[in-house]
């Protein structure tokens, strides 16, 4: 009977300590989700969103998350893409955290490089 004893307090000191642990890990989640601006300073954010939506990417500069009525968002300026279409270049883009699926951050030259290369792929260099 003692050993029953002793196995069920062993396992109530188990939970215990996982509970706390889970806990803590939440709470560190928190910190880091407060100082997100350090993470994207000076940096281009390519967002991936969920398949569902009409448009599949962002690209946007400036990153920083907001909340507007209880729903996080990621603001920042919609990057220059060099493309005579995107109109969302230099001007601020909301969009609803929820919907990413991934983000790829580059710096300004990473990003450059990266546009000319696909410049020179459509133009079949």
């Amino acid at each position: 009977m003692n050993i029953k004893k002793l196995l069920f307090a062993a396992l109530i000191v188990v939970a215990v300590a996982l509970v706390g642990s889970l806990g803590r890990a939440g709470d560190d989640k928190k910190e880091n989700d407060s100082k997100p601006d350090d993470l994207f300073a000076g940096k281009i954010m390519m967002v991936h969103l969920d398949p569902e939506m009409e448009v599949l990417a962002e690209v946007l500069s400036d990153v920083s998350f907001v909340e507007v009525h209880g729903r996080r968002f990621l603001v920042g300026m919609g990057a220059d893409t060099k493309r005579p279409d995107d109109w969302q270049s230099g001007k601020k883009v909301y969009v609803g955290w929820d919907r990413v699926t991934g983000y790829t951050l580059l710096s300004k030259e990473e990003f450059d490089e990266y546009l000319k290369a696909l410049t020179a792929r459509d133009h079949g260099a």
